[in-house]
């Protein structure tokens, strides 16, 4: 006589189960959620708000506080050995 496991199978046909309900339900929040998205896009396209101009004044970098700074000193380079060969081997 063969053995037949019965608590496997019925496992199995839970997890069958639930796996199409989890497929079913992220088609319909997809498919909902796509379109959605396009009606809010038709939506958004025709209430956009006008952007203002944006003006720089540039005359600022000419002002005599700015022209009173001095640039820093440059650092001078390295002397001496730039580090390990490896550097992940341990000391």
């Amino acid at each position: 006589m063969a053995v037949v496991f019965q608590k496997k199978r019925r496992a199995q046909q839970y997890l069958i189960l639930t796996f199409a309900i989890v497929v079913v339900v992220s088609a319909i929040v997809l498919w909902y959620g796509f379109n959605k998205k396009e009606a809010k896009q038709a939506n958004n396209a025709q209430s956009l708000p006008a952007i203002p101009m944006v003006r720089v004044n540039l005359d600022v970098l000419k002002s005599a506080e700015l022209e009173k700074l001095e640039p820093f000193a440059r650092p001078r380079p390295f002397e001496g050995q730039a580090g390990r060969e490896n550097p992940f081997l341990p000391y």
